[in-house]
């Protein structure tokens, strides 16, 4: 039997990061090179100019603050940064990663209430509108884009308009959809975007970045709440010397500006209709084999998607075994009301990957 873990066995990790990714993007990582380094120095001013270009976002307007370490710490890093003690957040979640950065505000000291829905429904703007008419004292708002514990998309651009409208800054956990879903930045008039290299850019984790509106920047009340994670002092050096305040990720850098080279190439648009067309041709192919989605289409993201058990009596444990043996990785379900597993689409999956896992779907229940 085939270990899961074997070396260089071929693998399709239909995660929602990290991803199966192209080798040349693994391949730029193959060169030792100095974080203090002109060379390093051009290959972080050329990442930073690159993710404004995917966002659609003016450099007189936006910045970008990247940071090593994960989404969640340059989540933690920007509510940190932009929020005040005197300042009140609103936690607008539907699920698992929207009830996070409910619990990261609250970990940082900031006064956070939180606007709850069902995990498996969209956010609903006339609640939210109704919810800001009564409650007019709000500073910051922050959302997921999409919901990766169950896969559905959230609406940004009515809500970015809502709160531009009452003057609240908006923060905006895209985290596995940014490169992957178009975004006009600009347009939107956001205050700040934080992503990270693994998911739709499909580079390699290690590497987080914030897309922020200089007007935060700039405040002159700003508390920053860490020392490591403060994005106003990173970004002043960044702006100072071009260079990270700390030792960064290098090869994971090098891999990123490959990974925004790849995706320059093939579009943001053209990334976001092969998405969307491999996560249909999965949920098409699941429904046929008996599984039901656990979200409604309507509101479905080309990312991942979620499906509940067939029975009381499916084996998770097993089913994720029998595909792992056959180099297929899924993930288990983060629905918190029933029992359900994930199917991620994106990084490299082709066509005949997931014909080979709907065949091996179909084979484990023979």
């Amino acid at each position: 039997m085939q270990s899961e873990n074997k070396p260089y066995a071929p693998r399709r990790l239909f995660t929602p990061g990290p991803l199966t990714t192209d080798d040349r993007v693994r391949q730029s990582m193959l060169v030792d090179q100095g974080s203090r380094e002109p060379a390093f120095i051009t290959t972080t001013q050329n990442i930073r100019l690159k993710l404004l270009e995917v966002a659609q976002a003016s450099k007189d307007r936006y910045t970008v603050v990247p940071l090593t370490g994960s989404g969640t710490s340059l989540l933690e890093a920007a509510l940190g940064t932009f929020t005040t003690s005197e300042q009140r957040l609103l936690i607008i979640e539907n699920g698992h990663y929207g009830r996070r950065l409910a619990a990261i505000a609250e970990s940082l000291g900031v006064f956070t209430e939180t606007l709850s829905f069902q995990e498996s429904a969209s956010i609903d703007l006339e609640k939210v509108t109704a919810y800001l008419d009564r409650n007019s004292d709000f500073h910051h708002v922050a959302m997921v884009h999409c919901e990766t514990a169950t896969g559905v998309l959230n609406p940004i651009a009515p809500l970015a308009k809502l709160t531009a409208e009452r003057g609240i800054n908006l923060f905006l956990d895209a985290m596995s959809t940014f490169g992957g879903i178009p975004m006009d930045l600009n347009a939107l008039n956001i205050g700040c975007v934080v992503a990270s290299a693994n998911k739709c850019i499909e580079g390699l984790p290690g590497i987080a970045f914030a897309i922020v509106n200089k007007q935060l920047l700039h405040r002159s009340d700003l508390q920053p709440k860490s020392y490591s994670l403060n994005l106003v002092k990173q970004w002043e050096m960044l702006e100072q010397t071009g260079q990270f305040r700390f030792t960064p990720a290098v090869q994971v850098m090098m891999a990123l500006d490959t990974a925004l080279d790849l995706l320059q190439e093939e579009t943001v648009f053209h990334r976001y209709s092969r998405y969307r067309k491999i996560q249909r041709n999965i949920s098409t192919g699941m429904s046929n084999l008996g599984f039901r989605c656990s979200v409604d289409s309507s509101i479905q993201s080309p990312i991942i998607t979620s499906f509940d058990y067939p029975s009381a009596a499916f084996d998770f444990g097993r089913f994720y075994r029998f595909l792992a043996e056959r180099g297929l990785i899924i993930y288990p379900g983060k629905l918190s009301s029933r029992e359900s597993f994930r199917i991620g689409n994106i990084g490299q999956i082709t066509d005949d990957d997931v014909n080979e896992l709907i065949a091996a779907v179909g084979a484990y229940q023979a």
